[in-house]
């Protein structure tokens, strides 16, 4: 593994959905603070980043330092995979409750189609000339 030297900056390049970032840190920065700026660039919260390439095997913890990846030397681009969250609109402040009144309306559009007598003798001549099967009796 790397020697960890304090104050030595590390450029880390990661990728994510097609944009490349680039993050200016030290050695004794944790894996858990470099996510954190990884959320405020890409608004991926660090509980749904997975960072890929730092190593090999399994994934480093979030306690690991930046100096202490086997791959931090050789200026490896790194990849993280994670969804976006989405943030939610406030609702405007002069947003008026709206009362439903349409409860008190007794009239209804069908109510007029129903009483026509053109349509009435289309209804009763439809159903002189239907003819019903009974499937199962």
């Amino acid at each position: 593994m790397a020697s960890c030297e304090t104050s030595e900056p590390v450029t880390m390049t990661f990728k994510w959905n097609k944009y490349e970032f680039q993050l200016n840190v030290t050695k004794d920065t944790d894996l858990f603070t470099v996510k954190g700026l990884l959320f405020s660039r890409t608004n991926v919260p660090p509980s749904r980043q997975k960072l890929i390439g730092l190593g090999p095997g399994k994934a480093p913890a979030d306690e690991t330092l930046v100096g202490m990846l086997p791959t931090i030397e050789s200026n490896q681009k790194f990849m993280m995979v994670g969804s976006a969250e989405v943030l939610e609109e406030p609702a405007p402040e002069d947003m008026r409750e709206v009362a439903v009144d349409f409860d008190d309306v007794e009239y209804h559009p069908a109510d007029e189609l129903r009483k026509r007598a053109e349509n009435r003798d289309k209804v009763q001549k439809r159903v002189q000339s239907v003819e019903i099967r009974v499937m199962n009796p």
